[in-house]
């Protein structure tokens, strides 16, 4: 009932939603801001226990204790949240596991020794290790789903559903992992929204996922590369207020359904259709960052220290 409530919200054109409206305003501005993504490959996408923290000699426990020893040093701008997710460890047999980070696309393959260096330099300071020889992702899109059960059981019922209709879907177009993978995640985050989602490396989360919407994802991305707007929560990088106030430009029968951050200083800027300047999203198109912050969102969600260690729903780790 509840996704069938949220897909009524009419749109500024005066458009439901289900009709070609715009996005829907009960999950706009959902995602608590963050700039980092840290995704422990674990192999798992059915995790028994209500946080992947809990078994203190899991290396996710191992990871989020490492980061608290830097509590003092975090800081608010750089905030990093963290789960796990079913893509294996290419180094399980030597001991290591991989961790994938977002926005840089890199994966580290990690031995517990490796911890300190690993969150001082990528997470505190927000830099490339190259002493520990990180890897391009060989693929092009991630897409995780939340299938964890023991923490919600919506998305555990919903998850595995859309999981397994997205990669029958995208087989059958003839897709590899190469172009994209599927995989389960630990909780995101907004477990009410499920079925939860968020597709790097844009870092676009989605609510009230369900199969019956595999197809039209996957058109949207692949196809027209841009965002499933009926579903969509926010971005990894904008702040609530950001998300909220995206200049949609909508007439009744045209809306232009990407969403856009402001940059300060871009060339690659757009006209909207009243004349007026409509910046894109720099980070995609023109590699520049957005426009800082307002200050009033800086604190915004509690302090970095716990974005990367108490989980999700208050901060970050799942």
């Amino acid at each position: 009932m509840g996704n069938q409530e949220s897909s009524s919200v009419p749109c500024g054109c005066g458009k439901l939603v289900e009709l070609g409206g715009c996005y829907n305003e009960t999950l706009l501005g959902t995602v608590k801001t963050y700039h980092r993504h840290l995704l422990v490959c674990d192999g798992n996408d059915s995790w028994t226990v209500p946080k992947i923290t809990a078994d203190p000699s899991a290396f996710a426990a191992k990871l989020c204790a490492t980061i608290k020893r830097y509590k003092t040093e975090l800081k608010a701008d750089n905030k990093s949240i963290l789960a796990a997710c079913s893509e294996p460890s290419l180094r399980a047999k030597d001991g290591a596991t991989d961790v994938i980070v977002y926005p840089e696309a890199l994966r580290y393959s990690l031995t517990e020794a490796q911890l300190d260096d690993f969150v001082k330099g990528q997470v505190v300071e927000g830099r490339v290790v190259q002493d520990l020889k990180p890897a391009p992702l060989q693929f092009k899109r991630m897409v995780l789903v939340c299938t964890h059960g023991a923490r919600d059981k919506r998305c555990g019922r919903i998850g595995p559903q859309v999981k397994s209709k997205l990669q029958e879907l995208l087989a059958a177009k003839g897709l590899t992992e190469q172009d994209v993978v599927v995989r389960g995640s630990s909780h995101l985050g907004g477990h009410k929204y499920a079925g939860v989602m968020v597709v790097y490396p844009e870092g676009d989360w989605y609510g009230y996922v369900t199969s019956r919407d595999a197809d039209k994802l996957i058109h949207k991305y692949m196809t027209d590369d841009v965002v499933f707007k009926e579903k969509w929560r926010g971005r990894m990088g904008l702040t609530k207020d950001q998300t909220r106030s995206i200049p949609v430009v909508c007439t009744g029968t045209e809306i232009e359904d990407s969403p856009h951050v402001a940059c300060s200083d871009c060339p690659e800027k757009q006209k909207s259709a009243g004349g007026g300047v409509r910046p894109h999203l720099c980070q995609k198109a023109c590699g520049r960052p957005p426009a800082a912050k307002p200050p009033q969102e800086q604190e915004e969600d509690g302090d970095a220290a716990a974005t990367a260690a108490e989980g999700v729903e208050t901060l970050s780790v799942s």
